[in-house]
């Protein structure tokens, strides 16, 4: 659930920095699951970075249960995989069983937006998905 979302331009100088926005604090019942998620665009409207802030320690984050979708399209030279989840999914990393692939990114956050890799492969889409696993935070914090 989105508690407090906004949007503003605003130019920042180069080598240098600016308060863009100052958050209400909200009462999330005792759980630590707030975070904040920024981007920072162009003039041009294209993406320069992106950054999330967990709003307690990692270790003590309660990262929810994600459920996450996986959209394969086969095009010019390779797989978009298209990765999508409700909920925040910190470090998600892609692993291909027994295949050695060149990939747009293997280890990226999902925050509510769709996100897409392409795989540069001559194998078809269903193989792709066939050999795909992936690991999160989540993941490793049920294991401990």
């Amino acid at each position: 659930e989105t508690v407090y979302e906004f949007r503003k331009d605003f130019v920042v100088s180069p080598l240098s920095s600016l308060d863009v926005d100052s958050r209400p604090n909200y009462d999330f019942n005792g759980k630590n699951c707030a975070f904040f998620f920024s981007e920072l665009y162009d003039e041009n409207d294209k993406l320069i970075a992106s950054n999330i802030v967990l709003g307690s320690k990692p270790k003590y984050f309660d990262f929810p249960k994600p459920s996450i979708g996986i959209y394969a399209t086969e095009t010019q030279g390779g797989v978009n995989l298209q990765f999508s989840s409700r909920v925040l999914v910190k470090n998600l990393e892609l692993t291909f069983k027994g295949l050695e692939l060149k990939l747009s990114d293997n280890y990226f956050d999902l925050t509510g937006k769709p996100y897409t890799v392409f795989v540069e492969t001559d194998l078809t889409a269903e193989q792709i998905l066939d050999r795909l696993s992936y690991l999160s935070v989540y993941d490793i914090s049920l294991k401990y």
